[in-house]
């Protein structure tokens, strides 16, 4: 048994459902998956007056600002499935924690050669 640091969702989550606004983001690194299930947009012009309000924008601050950055999810997320995203070309690892069958295989198999 291994802890891993990462966000999962506690429900089932829809395609393109905005996960978090990058000041609503938990402060941890999401795993990088060859098949990830969000993606790093930004929103430009999404916000409405509740959720300028909110964050504390007024309109004319926000849409001079460019857009915020969100997490979208690019497809149906299982509940307890981790979030993750696309792996970089600058990632070396390549490891994830992202429902990935044949890593988790490559990870018992390393703990049992120990």
């Amino acid at each position: 048994m291994m802890n891993v640091d990462g966000v999962y969702a506690a429900n089932e989550i829809q395609p393109d459902t905005i996960l978090f606004h990058e000041k609503d983001m938990p402060d941890v690194e999401l795993p990088r998956s060859k098949d990830p299930n969000c993606i790093v947009v930004e929103l430009e012009g999404e916000e409405n007056e509740e959720d300028a309000a909110r964050n504390n924008h007024d309109d004319d601050d926000y849409k001079s600002s460019g857009g915020t950055m969100a997490l979208v999810s690019k497809r149906f997320i299982p509940c307890g499935e981790f979030l993750c995203v696309a792996e970089s070309s600058s990632d070396e690892s390549g490891s994830s924690i992202c429902n990935e069958e044949d890593e988790w295989e490559d990870i018992d198999n390393d703990e049992d050669d120990e």
